[in-house]
């Protein structure tokens, strides 16, 4: 006897569990329909010792839409010319993080799987400038930024709306 052509339940949402079902009504298998994603964001925090342009902060913040809402803070950490970037898992919130001042959305990806790590590796790939002395975080971010645009990761207006953002918030803080 050939195996039975599988249906799929008409009632199947985002989210919810799809169960297939033999052409005699057993139920054969259960899939998840869940849609995942990762949602990336610039942060920004105030400048120290002084919160000046020039001294403020940015990081970028990734969150998948799993069910424990994973998150990853991607910073630079050293100094001009020996800056390195870093990647830490499930901080607190952003808003309730030290000299917290701005979190800007720009993009939400869609993914394969919850655990999918292209983001991250795309991220983790951008190389860090240590040759240039001006060169630092916020310039960091702006290069991710602009390498996810050219890999179509995510849509030049996007991008350019987000960081364009980033510098008004930047370019606010007192002189």
């Amino acid at each position: 006897m050939s195996s039975p052509a599988l249906a799929r339940d008409s009632g199947a949402e985002q989210g919810k569990e799809e169960t297939l079902a033999g052409n005699d009504g057993a139920n054969v298998a259960t899939k998840s329909t869940r849609q995942h994603s990762q949602t990336l964001s610039i942060l920004i925090f105030k400048g120290k010792p002084e919160d000046t342009p020039a001294a403020r902060v940015t990081d970028l913040y990734v969150v998948a839409n799993d069910e424990n809402n994973t998150n990853s803070t991607f910073r630079l950490d050293g100094q001009a010319g020996r800056y390195r970037a870093s990647e830490l898992w499930n901080l607190a919130a952003p808003r309730l993080r030290p000299d917290y001042r701005s979190q800007i959305h720009v993009a939400t990806l869609p993914t394969s799987s919850a655990v999918e790590t292209t983001l991250h590796d795309t991220i983790k790939g951008v190389v860090v400038n240590n040759e240039d002395p001006s060169w630092g975080c916020q310039h960091w971010v702006g290069d991710v930024v602009t390498t996810l645009q050219e890999l179509g990761m995510i849509s030049e207006d996007e991008g350019d709306r987000a960081i364009d953002a980033m510098m008004n918030i930047i370019l606010s803080a007192p002189r």
